[in-house]
């Protein structure tokens, strides 16, 4: 069965290459929802956005940009999904453009999930990182996002968590995802807590008591803006641990 991803975005220029990259082989096809507005808050310009995807190379012509005006996340994925069973495939693959993966572990974790049909909704581990390439969140985090959807089998019912009717965890030995969300610089943050969806669960005071602070005392723990005790502190990386598309992005700056 094949495999499209699908990325919703607005302003999301960061990550965005570096994924594109690390899925382009494995993945059949790969559509880019692109929504006039944020999911939350004031408009903001996505002309960078824009850009990256137009001059992103696309050999296979895999790439199809779909725009639109989604006032959420749900029904933007939502759309995405029926999207795809019209155009007749059979597992969408949930990516957003702040997450990276091993394209080898990719291509076994799609093998992983066709060898098991009777399976609607594979979930993966996500390994989050802080600040930067250098650190990441210790332990991983006990939430495991969709990644793969078997089209016809389920809905998107709350941000990015989908109804199906079962569901599995690919092991991590098999492959897991290389979350960016948090690996922004103090502007990329400050942008991304008053767009996304969980925009108005942030206390007033996280920006300052914990991601500023973390700077000073990297001994700082429950690190996460709207889940208390999820990100219990951040430790280094060992670079040899990312993926190529990553350890390029490192040597680049």
């Amino acid at each position: 069965m094949s495999f499209a991803a699908t990325y919703c975005v607005h302003n999301d220029d960061e990550w965005l290459g570096a994924s594109l990259e690390s899925i382009y082989v494995a993945t059949d096809r790969i559509f880019i929802f692109l929504n006039d507005r944020p999911w939350y808050g004031p408009l903001s310009d996505n002309s960078k956005t824009k850009e990256l995807i137009r001059s992103f190379p696309d050999p296979a012509g895999k790439i199809q940009v779909v725009r639109g005006d989604w006032e959420n996340e749900v029904s933007q994925r939502n759309y995405a999904l029926d999207m795809l069973a019209q155009a007749g495939f059979g597992y969408q693959f949930i990516i957003d453009a702040d997450e990276v993966y091993d394209p080898g572990m990719l291509t076994g974790m799609m093998q992983y999930a066709k060898a098991r049909p009777e399976v609607d909704c594979w979930h993966c581990w996500f390994v989050v990182y802080w600040k930067t390439l250098g650190y990441r969140i210790d332990p991983p985090e006990n939430h495991h996002p969709p990644i793969f959807l078997k089209v016809g089998s389920g809905r998107f019912v709350e941000y990015r968590n989908c109804k199906a009717g079962t569901h599995k965890l690919i092991p991590a030995e098999i492959g897991f995802c290389h979350h960016l969300s948090y690996a922004r610089s103090d502007e990329q943050i400050q942008r991304k807590l008053r767009s996304f969806s969980h925009a108005d669960q942030i206390p007033s005071d996280w920006y300052e008591r914990v991601w500023k602070a973390w700077d000073f005392d990297h001994g700082i723990t429950d690190l996460c803006p709207y889940n208390p005790g999820v990100f219990q502190r951040a430790v280094p990386v060992d670079p040899i641990a990312l993926p190529q598309v990553l350890r390029t992005r490192i040597a680049e700056k």
